[in-house]
C-alpha cells in the first residue's frame, strides 16, 4: 500500500494508512455534526487507499452518536 493521511472526504475525522495496509481513523470531536450526534444517529466518512500496482478502493466508516 501506498502509505497516506489526510482528513476524511466529509471532514468527520483523520485517517492514516501504512505500507502494510492498515489503516486507523480518528474521528474530530469538536466537529459540531459529530458532537451532535445524538443515540442511534450515524454519519459516514470515507477515504481512498492506494495499493502498490495503483489500484484503489475506498474505506467508508460509520460514526455512531452515544449522547
Amino acid at each position: 500500500f501506498q502509505p497516506a493521511s489526510g482528513v476524511g472526504a466529509m471532514g468527520y475525522g483523520t485517517y492514516s494508512v501504512d505500507a502494510g495496509g492498515a489503516w486507523s481513523y480518528l474521528i474530530d470531536d469538536a466537529n459540531p455534526a459529530v458532537n451532535g450526534l445524538n443515540l442511534g444517529e450515524t454519519l459516514t466518512d470515507s477515504f481512498t487507499i492506494t495499493t502498490e500496482d495503483g489500484t484503489t478502493e475506498t474505506v467508508t466508516v460509520t460514526i455512531e452518536g452515544a449522547n
